[in-house]
């Protein structure tokens, strides 16, 4: 009995080990998830585009001088390298075409460079920060060991021909971008996990008035609109409690099987960052936690939702007055 259960478990694994490794996963998620972060590095960089002498040049708020003193790894910042403000002008500049660049194509290179440029103005400067330049890089890391131009890419059909073309055998290529993929899906879930856990430590969100005490801590709120309704309690208590019940039971409705419950995670948790952003305003934070909710579906669940939308178009147009027409166009005549 000990026995079969040991080759049946052995079986499993040698399957779950050969699926990893002749098969890249979520590669549609990938690609959105490379837009969504170069989108949001590109509102870094732009929103203070006419300050950024004043945040990151060599004179600025936090000189050069200081900068080297106080930050251990300053010379990881190319803004740290040296006191030309024309220097410090190009790598600016450079960083937004990178980012551009990143966003558009992707690829490992394009990703190494806008990952490292990116890396250097956060350190540059961690006072303008808002706390998602945290996972940012993190992302990026990771996004150096996959393949995250598959789709919406200039040369997407190129490389997924040149995925489909191999042969179907295991190879470590294909078992890093599995890995690397897995360790994001799992920093997510601890982030979104621990959040929720934090969140019970504190007496408001037990209390279901956080929402409320959140879009009060502004003199003038981003959106005027949200202040009434925040006033409202059959508004703010269930969107308090129902912001730590999706946090702390994120991992677990994540890892279920069916695709529904998965995708509705995904894009509850999306819906609630979408949400931030006239709240708290906090726009550059919720496009990255945004960007890594995308890797969050499954391959197969994207498409199945887009041939859901569809069939849903097509019925609609069906059901359409003028569809009936083009089928019958005597009834126009009539």
């Amino acid at each position: 009995m000990i026995r079969r259960l040991r080759e049946r478990l052995a079986a499993a694994v040698e399957a779950w080990l050969l699926g990893l490794s002749v098969r890249r996963n979520r590669l549609i998620g990938l690609s959105l998830l490379r837009i969504l972060l170069g989108t949001a590095a590109l509102e870094f960089y732009l929103s203070e585009y006419r300050r950024r002498e004043v945040l990151w040049g060599p004179e600025g708020y936090f000189d050069i001088t200081a900068f080297r003193g106080n930050v251990p790894l300053w010379w990881t910042s190319v803004y740290g390298w040296t006191d030309s403000s024309l220097l410090f002008e190009s790598v600016y500049h450079t960083g937004i075409v990178a980012a551009v660049a990143f966003t558009v194509c992707g690829g490992r290179t394009l990703t190494a460079l806008h990952g490292f440029l990116i890396w250097s103005v956060n350190l540059r400067n961690g006072y303008v920060l808002d706390h998602g330049h945290l996972l940012s890089r993190i992302l990026l890391l990771f996004l150096l060991l996959t393949t995250c131009d598959a789709y919406l890419s200039p040369w997407a059909s190129r490389r997924r021909a040149r995925l489909s073309d191999r042969v179907k055998r295991a190879r470590w290529g294909d078992a890093v971008h599995n890995c690397a993929v897995f360790l994001i899906v799992f920093q997510v879930c601890v982030v979104y996990c621990l959040s929720g856990l934090w969140k019970l430590l504190g007496d408001q969100w037990r209390e279901g008035t956080a929402v409320y005490y959140v879009v009060h801590a502004f003199e003038t709120p981003p959106l005027t609109l949200t202040s009434p309704l925040a006033s409202t309690t059959w508004i703010t208590v269930p969107l308090t409690y129902a912001t730590v019940v999706l946090e702390v039971a994120f991992p677990v409705l994540l890892a279920t099987r069916h695709p529904f419950v998965r995708g509705l995670t995904a894009l509850s948790a999306a819906a609630m960052h979408v949400g931030i952003v006239p709240l708290v305003g906090l726009l550059n934070f919720s496009l990255t936690m945004i960007a890594a909710d995308c890797l969050l579906v499954r391959d197969a669940d994207y498409r199945a939702g887009r041939s859901a939308l569809r069939r849903l178009s097509h019925g609609a147009g069906r059901m359409s007055p003028h569809a009936g027409a083009r089928r019958h166009p005597g009834l126009l005549r009539r």
